[in-house]
């Protein structure tokens, strides 16, 4: 009985370090405030929908649309097949930044080939974290959409 009891014991250690550390792990901060000054977080102006509050600020990220720029530039990968087939193009890509600054659903609303399309996503998925917007000094989530262009030079 006793052996039993430390057996289910020891698992339920096992369980709560389990759940300690994944909840730990999901749970993301905001950007510090020094942070922001030292990446140099800008803001990032999007759309806003008719009737939506006046934002405080737009999301921010390293410095600004230039940064979302130079990051697409390093990242982007042109897809063999549509390099090798002379397809190229514009793809538009719509994104949520969520209240933790994360970017959350992804998708393409113009695009090109299914190769060009999931990099464009790809590309998008691997920004960095942002600083969210904020209505009344609260983080709100924010759509974005952004063009990346696949052209040959």
């Amino acid at each position: 009985m006793l052996k039993k009891h430390v057996k289910y014991k020891s698992q339920f250690i096992l369980l709560i370090i389990s759940l300690l550390f994944f909840s730990r792990s999901f749970s993301q901060k905001l950007i510090s405030k020094e942070d922001l000054l030292k990446y140099n977080y800008q803001e990032v102006i999007g759309a806003t929908e008719e009737g939506m509050p006046k934002l405080d600020s737009y999301a921010m990220y390293p410095n600004g649309i230039d940064g979302i720029r130079e990051h697409i530039q390093k990242t982007l990968i042109y897809p063999e097949y549509s390099y090798n087939n002379d397809i190229e193009g514009d793809v538009i890509v719509e994104f949520t930044v969520n209240k933790k600054g994360n970017i959350k659903k992804v998708k393409v609303i113009q695009g090109v080939s299914e190769d060009i399309d999931k990099e464009a996503k790809r590309v998008i998925l691997s920004l960095q974290q942002f600083y969210p917007g904020f209505i009344n000094k609260k983080p709100v989530k924010l759509s974005y959409a952004q063009a990346i262009r696949f052209k040959f030079e």
